[in-house]
């Protein structure tokens, strides 16, 4: 049995109605086809895609909930592809990567008619926020002072949005520059305290680019302050490590991000800046 899986764009992409087939990767051999019509109406315009795929006909019903949300992601995988390629090829700066809430629902209808296959899938948005206390205070303290916040904070509340508008890419390269900015700040700090009665050039070694940041973050770490990044418990190095590789990849080879790097991303981001405040408070009361 065939289902048909359908999403409705919050855009209106200007592309003829008609089958686009996507290609399993780098290759000639075609895996997918998106199909794509445009819904116009007095009140809106909108996009609508659509794909199949095949089911056996005696699928139990809880392993066609976990088919569902499988499909929803690759589906989604693949819609984003349209959506890059649109946006370069027509310079749409508006037309952006879609996250799983923002395409949804993702509706399932039995391939040739208008009956449902289960459910349909949504995904839940961003949880709301209450202000925490002092955020006044902080405010006017900051102001009365002079000075600017932390380049940290802003730079993950930028990775924040991007993810959450589906700009996964520059999720991980804000999280990247966060982490950049506040682990070396910190790390050399440590570096000069703990080695401030040996020599320059070996404080110089400790902090330079050949030592390697994986190495500063691990061994370095350890010696100077007593803590490894890769000793964290939580996974916290293997989510690193897989982030670290994702961020080069999209350097140097423009490689794409997906949902899952943006979240893993902001997570290390996120606990990287936890502890190197941790070690920075508690080296400047000893």
């Amino acid at each position: 049995m065939n289902v048909r899986l359908t999403v409705d764009l919050p855009y209106l992409l200007l592309l003829p109605d008609g089958e686009y087939p996507l290609a399993d990767g780098p290759s000639i051999s075609l895996g997918w086809t998106l199909k794509l019509s445009q819904d116009l109406d007095i009140t809106a315009s909108y996009t609508q895609a659509t794909t199949e795929f095949a089911v056996p006909d005696d699928l139990a019903r809880e392993a066609q909930q976990a088919r569902r949300l499988q499909e929803a992601k690759k589906f989604l995988g693949r819609l984003n592809q349209l959506l890059r390629w649109y946006r370069a090829a027509s310079r749409r700066a508006d037309i952006v990567e879609l996250t799983l809430y923002r395409a949804s629902p993702f509706s399932f209808f039995i391939a040739g008619t208008d009956v449902p296959w289960g459910e349909e899938v949504r995904f839940a948005s961003r949880p709301s926020r209450d202000i925490p206390e002092g955020v006044t205070d902080a405010v006017r303290r900051g102001l009365v002072m002079g000075v600017e916040p932390d380049v940290a904070d802003l730079f993950l509340l930028d990775a924040e949005e991007a993810r959450h508008t589906g700009r996964f890419r520059e999720t991980v390269l804000f999280c990247w520059s966060t982490i950049d900015a506040v682990f070396n700040r910190e790390y050399d700090k440590l570096v000069d305290r703990a080695l401030a009665n040996e020599p320059k050039e070996s404080r110089k070694f400790f902090k330079g680019l050949d030592f390697g940041l994986k190495n500063k973050m691990s061994a370095a770490m350890y010696l100077i302050a007593g803590r490894s990044l890769s000793r964290e418990p939580d996974g916290l190095w293997e989510d690193l490590s897989e982030s670290y590789a994702k961020r080069n990849s999209i350097i140097h080879r423009g490689d794409v991000a997906n949902e899952d790097d943006a979240t893993r991303a902001f997570r290390v981001a996120s606990k990287v800046v936890e502890i190197m405040r941790a070690i920075a408070a508690q080296a400047s009361q000893a």
